[in-house]
């Protein structure tokens, strides 16, 4: 750590992994190290032939991507575009920028990521046809208010019906108490 508390250097965090599959990952995120409110921030480590993440997209959050090593195959929307060190890429919400990142070398891919973090956010996974609802950051932490119109934010208009449906639900069984914040 440093002087301060809003300051850290890489070396002073450990890395946390995740494996499911063919999406496997190690990451340092600096936003719950420093406890960021209004930003994520990680640094992202993918092994040869796999992704962090499937393809998708967000109802509320735009993210960004800047590769530090490595090389990588970004699927945006149904084109594939080669990445390597020193590609910047701004992923807005909707369905136009469905992505998913596939490190295509034999060598790691490492990447930084930079999202907003606007709440509640709605995650579309359109190749497994799932959709997941943020009320709360993944950092544990409330971030910004913002109503998500599904019927605006371009791309989720697709998804009317369920999205209304999982947010509906998700405030219901908390306020029955099965859903605890």
């Amino acid at each position: 750590m440093s002087d301060s508390s809003n300051v850290i250097h890489e070396d002073a965090m450990q890395w946390t992994e995740a494996s499911q599959g063919k999406f496997r990952y190690r990451r340092k995120s600096f936003t719950r190290a420093l406890g960021a409110r209004l930003l994520g921030f990680s640094l992202y480590e993918v092994p040869p032939g796999a992704s962090a993440f499937p393809s998708h997209f967000h109802c509320a959050n735009e993210e960004a991507l800047y590769v530090l090593e490595g090389e990588g195959t970004l699927r945006l929307g149904d084109k594939e575009i080669a990445l390597r060190k020193g590609h910047f890429v701004t992923l807005p919400p909707g369905a136009g920028n469905a992505h998913r990142l596939v490190n295509s070398s034999d060598k790691p891919l490492k990447y930084i990521c930079v999202s907003t973090a606007v709440l509640p956010d709605v995650i579309v996974y359109p190749d497994s046809d799932k959709i997941r609802s943020f009320r709360r950051s993944n950092f544990g932490r409330t971030g910004p208010q913002a109503d998500v119109d599904v019927q605006a934010v371009g791309g989720c208009r697709l998804l009317r019906g369920r999205a209304r449906r999982v947010m509906f639900f998700a405030a219901w069984r908390k306020r029955i108490g099965i859903l605890h914040a």
